[in-house]
């Protein structure tokens, strides 16, 4: 599995719609804002992808001096429950190896629809 900061179109696309059904409306930021911030790079917006380019989540990360917020993972709902949240994790620690890597979790117990 790998990174991958300069997705396919079509594995692009496949983000920003695994983006939109993931996460609550309350939730996310605009999604122009963000590929904004990626250009001025403070945000990476990747894609995880196996090792033939398939798509298997989403991952966007903002900088704040030596901080990396994770700020948004999804792993694509035919690819859950196989690992491959673990190994994004795993992934992104390597990425940013001497950085502090903050991550941001909701209370599981409390209801949601998503």
């Amino acid at each position: 599995m790998k990174l991958n900061t300069t997705p396919s179109r079509w594995n692009f696309w496949r983000l920003y719609r695994l983006y939109h059904k993931a996460f609550p409306l309350s939730e996310k930021k605009p999604f122009g804002v963000m590929v904004q911030k990626r250009k001025e790079g403070s945000m990476e917006i990747m894609t995880a992808e196996d090792d033939g380019g398939n798509f298997l989540g989403l991952v966007i990360t903002i900088f704040h001096n030596d901080i990396v917020l994770l700020d948004y993972l999804a792993v694509s709902p035919a690819c859950r429950g196989q690992g491959v949240g673990s190994e994004i994790l795993r992934l992104l620690n390597e990425r940013y190896e001497g950085k502090r890597i903050l991550l941001e979790i909701e209370d599981p117990q409390e209801p949601c629809n998503n």
